[in-house]
């Protein structure tokens, strides 16, 4: 005889029901709220004065965001119905591991990991750097003026930024650095990058950035202090001989060149450099195809680069509880 499980909608819940059993005891949803509530959200702005309508806490509304960039759900009325339909608020949610199912243990990695962001905040220096300059284009995007139309491979121009981040290649491919910038090249982003790597995780031995990021006196800068190799392919040559100051004429800049395509013909450097499939190019591809992130919802440099915060957050909340 077979057996159904009864549907009865018209009978009241006799007794307030119990959010832990409706969701999921393995839902990456309790590690992005154990996480959150380590966290210090009291910077966050909220209405002091009282007026309109009560206030979710800023804890939760972190909490909801994260989870939804993760699974995602980026638009602010997709995240409401999702709200509405969904109680765990994720259409193929996440799955956490075993070792990471008990709230004790993953309150006890978070509590580690908050005591070393903690240290890096102690050891960390207070360093100004001046923003560099971006170029006036000749027309003005009305909607967001600090974009810029970016060159694309297959679409051509694209209003928008240019994303940048840096990954690790061994062990989990885990963000290390992220940052947004409206330069229409990534020529002048690398040493930006490499100096936002956190300290407490010491300095790379090897950069693996492609063509795009040629540029041979800062190549050279940083190769100088004899701590970091860096793989990167030969771009063409800039049209000014001038282009990166009066310190590297084009002769200088030629025989940067030359010296960098003879260590590419090395079996040693094609190996290293093929690595870049299976780590940034593979980042890049999760966000976009997985998470679905293919534009910013927000306008203005520094709001578009808090998004992109949240993004790269969310990957590394995705790959922290696979792990």
């Amino acid at each position: 005889m077979s057996r159904m499980v009864n549907v009865d909608r018209e009978t009241l819940l006799l007794m307030p029901p119990s959010l832990q059993e409706w969701v999921s005891h393995d839902d990456l949803v309790h590690f992005i709220l154990d996480a959150v509530e380590q966290s210090d959200t009291t910077r966050a702005r909220i209405n002091h004065r009282g007026t309109g309508s009560e206030q979710y806490p800023p804890s939760m509304m972190l909490g909801l965001l994260i989870y939804c960039y993760a699974i995602g759900v980026f638009s602010s009325r997709r995240i409401e119905q999702a709200e509405l339909a969904d109680l765990g608020t994720g259409e193929d949610g996440g799955k956490l591991p075993p070792e990471l199912s008990s709230r004790e243990k993953r309150l006890a990695r978070l509590q580690a990991a908050k005591r070393a962001l903690e240290e890096r905040e102690k050891q960390k220096a207070s360093q100004k750097s001046k923003p560099d300059k971006q170029d006036r284009g000749v027309s003005v995007n009305t909607t967001d003026p600090e974009s810029r139309p970016m060159p694309t491979r297959q679409e051509g121009y694209k209003q928008g930024y240019n994303a940048q981040a840096a990954v690790t290649n061994q062990g989990p491919t885990c963000l290390v650095a992220a940052q947004l910038t409206n330069a229409t090249n990534d020529r002048e982003q690398l040493i930006p990058v490499l100096a936002s790597i956190p300290s407490e995780l010491g300095t790379p031995q090897e950069v693996l950035v492609d063509a795009g990021d040629d540029n041979g006196p800062a190549i050279e800068q940083i190769e100088n202090k004899g701590e970091i190799t860096v793989y990167c392919p030969v771009g063409n040559m800039p049209k000014a001989a001038n282009r990166y100051g009066a310190k590297h004429p084009r002769t200088q800049l030629r025989k940067l060149r030359e010296d960098r395509m003879k260590r590419m013909e090395s079996p040693e450097w094609q190996k290293t450099f093929s690595q870049r499939a299976t780590t940034i190019e593979r980042v890049f591809s999760v966000i976009k195809n997985s998470m679905g992130f293919k534009a910013f919802r927000l306008r203005g440099l520094i709001k578009a680069q808090t998004e992109w915060l949240l993004v790269c957050l969310a990957y590394n909340r995705r790959t922290w509880a696979a792990i």
